[in-house]
């Protein structure tokens, strides 16, 4: 099959310029196109050229890196313009074309130039309205659009929440969800788990590191004072986070590493008793697909829409208001749930999706 998968956003930027990086091959989106090689499928990919990175690499599918237009109106790192879609649509034949997002002016420019409506999927993550102009502009979008423009398109969501929101505006939402999938050969099970935990975020507020860093210390305090934890990745709260690591006599048991490769964050993950999620704020996050990848369980709130996956498999504990009691259980059954996430891995394995997206063309 000849595959376009249409994702201008590569990776989360919390500032309208988006942060440049060295590299995107440690994305889930890179990791579905490799997917879709893998399968045999010529796979291209158009991102905005504002997430190129700064270091030039080699691919083995094509990225068309696309212009964003009317930047202070379409914000690139929330619904970016990329006008370069229309004439790839209009001039190529494409068996599958993958848009990321209903709210989104580059899946409505596929949607409308592409030669054929019934090969288009539109993956759907949002599970709310934006709050772009106190959600009007979405609110008018889903209204208008989905439920005029995209009566015929096929949405897949990715979580139980976002199917939920999305069917509200649209009948032709698919009864399979299909989350974020993980590339398997790069996410391995280590043979043994340390007495560690893990944070693999990034350090800003709405990530709440600090309540987990609190349940921490209870638990090193009351249960058991040889446990580390590990904290991965870097934001503007890391020295209030190292303040607090510091006032509570934790520097003994707290490691930040900063932000490291896939390949070195797995080291981490993969032996740790669970990785640990506070959000206040996420869609579905990538993290939990790749703890549960290598098999370490994963305690959360219930926020992130992909928290409902751990409470069905029994992949960890979801509680809003987890603490140590949660860490002490989670280490006493961690073999239980070490198991059901080995189970779960080929749920969450991309070339598994990737036959999931063929089959929502096929079966249209």
């Amino acid at each position: 099959m000849k595959v376009l998968i249409i994702n201008a956003i590569l990776y989360t930027s919390e500032t309208t310029e988006v942060k440049k990086v060295k590299t995107i091959k440690d994305t889930m989106i890179y990791d579905l196109c490799i997917a879709f090689k893998n399968k045999g499928h010529d796979v291209s990919l158009i991102a905005a050229e504002e997430y190129k990175p700064i270091v030039e690499e080699n691919y083995p599918f094509k990225i068309i890196w696309l212009k964003s237009y009317f930047k202070k109106l379409f914000i690139t790192n929330k619904i970016p313009y990329n006008i370069g879609i229309k004439e790839i649509v209009k001039n190529n034949n494409f068996d599958l074309i993958i848009c990321s997002e209903v709210f989104s002016i580059d899946t409505y420019l596929a949607v409308k130039y592409s030669k054929s409506k019934r090969n288009i999927v539109i993956w759907q993550e949002m599970a709310f309205h934006q709050k772009m102009a106190k959600q009007m502009a979405s609110k008018i979008w889903h209204n208008l659009i989905v439920k005029n423009a995209y009566k015929n398109i096929k949405i897949v969501p990715r979580t139980q929440n976002a199917r939920e929101f999305i069917k509200q505006y649209s009948n032709n939402v698919s009864d399979n969800i299909i989350s974020h999938g993980i590339n398997l050969e790069k996410f391995f099970i280590s043979d043994k788990k340390t007495n560690s935990f893990v944070i693999c975020s990034q350090l800003i507020k709405r990530k709440r590191i600090d309540k987990s860093i609190l349940a921490f210390k209870e638990y090193v305090t009351l249960i058991d004072s040889n446990f580390i934890l590990y904290i991965i990745g870097n934001g503007n709260e890391k020295s209030s986070l190292q303040e607090l690591v510091e006032r509570e006599n934790l520097n003994e048991n707290v490691i930040f590493t900063g932000s490291l490769s896939h390949k070195q964050m797995i080291g981490y993950l993969n032996k740790a008793k669970a990785m640990l999620v506070y959000t206040e704020k996420d869609n579905s996050m990538i993290s939990i697909a790749e703890s549960l990848a290598v098999a370490t369980p994963v305690i959360t709130t219930s926020i992130p829409d992909n928290a409902v996956t751990i409470t069905e498999g029994n992949l960890g504990i979801v509680n809003d208001f987890w603490g140590y009691n949660e860490l002490e259980l989670i280490v006493k059954e961690n073999d239980k749930y070490i198991s059901n996430c080995k189970k779960y891995r080929a749920y969450i394995d991309n070339e598994y999706h990737v036959g999931q997206f063929i089959d929502e063309v096929i079966k249209k």
